[in-house]
């Protein structure tokens, strides 16, 4: 069982894009289904490139590797950096030039551009092998549609592969192809810090009832504890004379 959070650092697109045998296969697949989701992405590449280690800081990380794990990250003293770029479609572009792109950095992109690719490598990755994959916030900052396509192509390629999606996107109870047979709602006790988990009767909420309109309403926990309307009030006006008395914007 592999577990993932899509905003873990651990996730990075360089490594998880070229280390790998089949690295050209992922490669045309990925641009495929961005340009099925509404992607500009037309291209992408790895640039790679090398340096000599200062001495004093390489002697530090001696102290720190082992041999084995120095040789292997800095071999002949020599540190990598990879560095991702992403090609948009220029339209501005004149008969003169030669690339028809603009080449984006990956710290230029939306996080929501690097969760959808990240998770549709993990996707892709569960169905060639077979595993089981955990993935927490699956549906970070990637939106609805784009979601369901992804999710779509997934059970599309997988045959012996399963993949538990957690999130707090309710969206995707209302999503194409939603099974209501296969959601699980945890909800916590405050108190106590333990979590119960309910799965949805079938006879009482059946087809006809709307599984995102039930759980708004509470009917499968998870209601916040927050305070009354009333309450609510009071403390906004409590927030804000507790702002005026440290301000001079009041």
């Amino acid at each position: 069982l592999h577990f993932f959070g899509l905003d873990d650092e651990r996730l990075d697109l360089c490594s998880m894009l070229t280390r790998r045998a089949n690295a050209d296969q992922i490669h045309d697949l990925l641009i495929s289904m961005l340009n099925c989701v509404g992607s500009n992405i037309r291209d992408y590449k790895v640039d790679t490139t090398k340096r000599k280690l200062d001495p004093e800081f390489a002697e530090f990380l001696r102290a720190k590797l082992t041999p084995e794990e120095y040789a292997e990250r800095f071999p002949d003293n020599m540190e990598t950096s990879q560095y991702l770029r992403f090609a948009h479609y220029n339209n501005d572009v004149d008969e003169a030039t030669t690339d028809p792109y603009i080449w984006l950095t990956e710290g230029e992109e939306s996080r929501g551009t690097l969760n959808m690719i990240r998770l549709m490598i993990i996707l892709i990755d569960a169905a060639n092998t077979n595993s089981l994959a955990t993935i927490d916030e699956c549906a970070m900052g990637i939106h609805q549609e784009t979601f369901n396509r992804i999710i779509q192509f997934y059970l599309s390629i997988s045959n012996g592969s399963q993949v538990f999606l957690a999130t707090q996107a309710l969206p995707v109870l209302d999503m194409d192809g939603f099974r209501r047979d296969t959601a699980r709602f945890f909800d916590k006790d405050f108190k106590t810090g333990v979590s119960t988990v309910e799965a949805i009767d079938l006879r009482k909420f059946h087809a006809n009832k709307n599984i995102y309109k039930n759980y708004v309403d509470h009917a499968f926990g998870g209601k916040p504890t927050v305070p009354s309307n009333e309450e609510w009030v009071s403390q906004l006006k409590a927030f804000h004379k507790e702002l005026c008395e440290d301000s001079s914007l009041c």
